[in-house]
């Protein structure tokens, strides 16, 4: 049962779902008292599915517009009634339009009357530059600039994490790319921090532009129970990633790589001394999509008969190589609207997956 929330309030129509984590089961109506064409973006959002909706009558609904969009991007809507943002894999259906039109109902848009098409647009610009220079000023003062100074590599290591780094070369790029001279003033500073983050970062750019679809924080909002007796456990992680660089290595702190263990059944599994359990549970519980990570591992330690393909596509396959994985989630598709982290409920089990869960959780395992 997905949740379904309504924005009608100008400010709550401007701020959409920036800054969230992931969509999950919520799904989010815009509401507008006149139907034109509009320009959404994505900036500062997880990856979405956006469906424009044009009502016929009170009851139905004709979908003029649906596309899996990834972040950092303006995307041109046809006239609707309703626009509609929600997760990746959710599917737009019957049912779930019917969901819409109830919730909708006779509610409006706080504004009564017409609305121009291009009515907040350049606030809506002046609004990502400001974010993107804020993330420039994070930059400027985790590496004690003052003036035009040099950006410290190691300190950007060290200080953010890989997805962060993402999004600060997405900022750097969109304050480059964008910037309108004659109209918004950008800081010096601030474009000469966006120049020297796109040198700095120039070795991973891919990998970092990936990291910031795909490897954002994501074990504080999943369930932490034990599949093996309930209690409260800690996601721990299986395939190792000491020797890559941090650039690669954000992939291996994926919940694909990891098994929801109390402390207590750890140990009675011996999880952290036997490798072959360790294995089988996490292969017992992901499936495909613990096979893909590994093949992806094996490629980039060039073990095995897994290679790199030269024309792996990271914006659209942030995860792994589309050879590596199936054609949804529950396959191992890494595609981008697949890639957002989701718990392992909808994995379809093969009999081989049961029996091995079975064998080593007994018959105490809370797996659905």
């Amino acid at each position: 049962m997905q949740k379904i929330i309504l924005l009608q309030s100008s400010f709550a129509q401007a701020m959409g779902v920036m800054f969230r984590r992931s969509l999950g089961e919520k799904v989010f109506i815009f509401i507008y008292p006149k139907k034109t064409r509009r320009l959404f973006q994505t900036f500062f959002c997880p990856p979405m599915r956006i469906v424009a909706l044009e009502k016929i009558g009170n009851q139905q609904a004709k979908i003029v517009f649906e596309k899996v969009v990834p972040p950092w991007q303006f995307v041109p809507l046809p006239p609707a009634d309703l626009i509609v943002e929600m997760a990746p894999e959710v599917r737009v259906d019957e049912i779930l339009i019917t969901e819409i039109l109830s919730a909708v109902g006779k509610h409006r848009h706080s504004a009564m009357g017409g609305v121009d098409a291009n009515t907040g647009v350049q606030d809506l610009i002046f609004a990502l530059f400001a974010a993107a220079v804020a993330d420039l000023r994070r930059v400027r003062a985790v590496c004690g600039i003052s003036g035009y100074g040099r950006i410290d590599p190691e300190i950007i290591k060290n200080h953010f994490s890989p997805w962060e780094r993402g999004k600060i070369l997405a900022s750097a790029g969109f304050i480059l790319d964008c910037r309108i001279e004659a109209q918004i003033s950008i800081p010096d500073g601030a474009i000469s921090l966006s120049r020297q983050m796109l040198d700095v970062e120039n070795a991973f750019q891919d990998e970092l532009f990936a990291a910031a679809l795909a490897g954002v924080p994501w074990d504080k909002d999943f369930s932490k129970d034990c599949i093996r007796c309930g209690k409260n456990a800690s996601w721990r992680f299986v395939l190792p990633g000491e020797n890559l660089p941090p650039e690669l290595s954000w992939r291996l702190m994926r919940p694909e790589n990891a098994v929801p263990l109390c402390r207590d059944c750890a140990r009675k599994l011996h999880f952290a001394k036997n490798e072959k359990v360790r294995h089988q549970l996490i292969w017992g519980l992901w499936g495909p999509r613990f096979e893909a990570l590994e093949r992806w591992l094996w490629a980039v330690q060039g073990e095995g008969v897994y290679r790199l393909p030269r024309n792996w596509n990271k914006a659209d396959y942030p995860l792994w190589p589309e050879e590596f994985g199936g054609r949804d989630w529950a396959s191992g598709s890494g595609d981008l609207m697949n890639c957002v982290p989701r718990e392992p409920k909808n994995i379809r089990r093969t009999q081989a997956q049961k029996r091995i869960l079975a064998e080593i959780l007994g018959s105490t395992s809370r797996l659905p």
